[in-house]
């Protein structure tokens, strides 16, 4: 079920009556994505459940902010389609941003669907990161709506709170996989089945995908 965060207290009840439900819904899930796991996936398909979302669009950045250096764009997209295969209100846009950004990716994205409601979706830690000084033009993305899933040890309380200080309003959602990560994954290779679709694990071993030797491990 879907929680709104507000400067003042909303019920869940309440929520039909602050959020109502009408069509031309866009969600744009943004990431590395490296790789896609059920996570994600499980995150995606309520956005589209909970939020009444017409559709969500996977977008992969080729080079992410921070010191994040992940495998090769075109096998990250890849897994993304092979994830997404069976889902159709379910896609992928692929932009040549080499890194996604507020003054630049946004104006493409409201160029792109100029009639219709945005809807960004954010982990919870990605969520509480976002300030003014390290997100130029950051007034220009709040003005769409913001979904945040919870994540790990941040609840819908931190999520709120962060909320307030920005001085928006966001749908929190919470998460069957709080715990699901894609760094995980990246260090267990050989367990990657545990978390991300049988397919994307075989695609992951056919192309030797974040293997490691048996002393990195130590």
């Amino acid at each position: 079920m879907v929680t709104m965060s507000v400067q003042c207290a909303i019920t869940k009840q309440n929520v039909a009556k602050v959020l109502p439900r009408v069509s031309n819904r866009i969600g744009i899930f943004a990431g590395s994505f490296d790789p896609i796991h059920e996570g994600h996936i499980e995150t995606s398909l309520s956005c589209v459940r909970e939020l009444g979302l017409e559709q969500l669009f996977f977008m992969v950045e080729q080079n992410p902010w921070g010191d994040k250096s992940p495998v090769g764009i075109s096998y990250r997209r890849k897994m993304v389609d092979i994830a997404i295969s069976n889902f159709p209100q379910l896609g992928q846009l692929e932009l040549d941003d080499h890194r996604f950004s507020i003054d630049k990716t946004l104006i493409k994205l409201e160029n792109k669907f100029p009639s219709m409601e945005l809807y960004f979706i954010f982990g919870a830690d990605v969520f509480l990161k976002m300030n003014i000084k390290s997100w130029p033009k950051l007034d220009k993305l709040l003005k769409h709506y913001i979904v945040v899933i919870e994540r790990n040890e941040l609840t819908e309380w931190h999520i709120t709170e962060h909320a307030i200080t920005l001085g928006i309003v966001t749908a929190i959602l919470p998460s069957q996989h709080l715990h699901h990560s894609s760094t995980d994954v990246r260090m267990q290779p050989r367990n990657s089945i545990l978390w991300v679709p049988k397919k994307i694990a075989d695609y992951i071993e056919l192309n030797n995908l974040y293997e490691f030797s048996d002393s990195d491990s130590m």
